[in-house]
């Protein structure tokens, strides 16, 4: 540490120059560095993000054909149950029609016996 002391009382000045010329080349260094690595940086930001992109539109495409074929697949179930109330509704008109006829054919018995008694 002495020494270091002594160095520098006895040439100041060049103490200064060569310390000056170690800051500036330590600066020079580190912003040469930092604009380099911000490129880098900004080149694969520029990737990911189209990365990004693409996966984003991958998961779109494969969202609508797999809601598509969900919805295919309601929409059969859908004609299903409707066809199968339609069916309904005609077996329901076809036992009302039926019951009538059984009902009027009782009425048309009783009448008779009712007429013999």
């Amino acid at each position: 540490m002495n020494r270091i002391l002594t160095f520098i009382r006895q040439d100041g000045r060049r103490f200064a120059w060569e310390m000056g010329l170690a800051f500036a080349i330590a600066g020079t260094a580190w912003a040469i560095g930092f604009f380099w690595n911000h490129r880098r940086l900004q080149a694969c930001q520029d990737e990911r993000l189209a990365l990004i992109d693409q996966v984003r539109q991958e998961e779109k495409h494969r969202l609508a054909v797999e809601y598509g074929r969900k919805l295919a697949e309601k929409d059969l179930q859908l004609l299903a149950k409707e066809h199968e109330l339609l069916e309904l509704r005609k077996k329901a008109a076809l036992d009302s029609a039926d019951r009538l006829s059984l009902i009027d054919a009782m009425r048309a018995i009783n009448q008779r016996y009712q007429r013999r008694n």
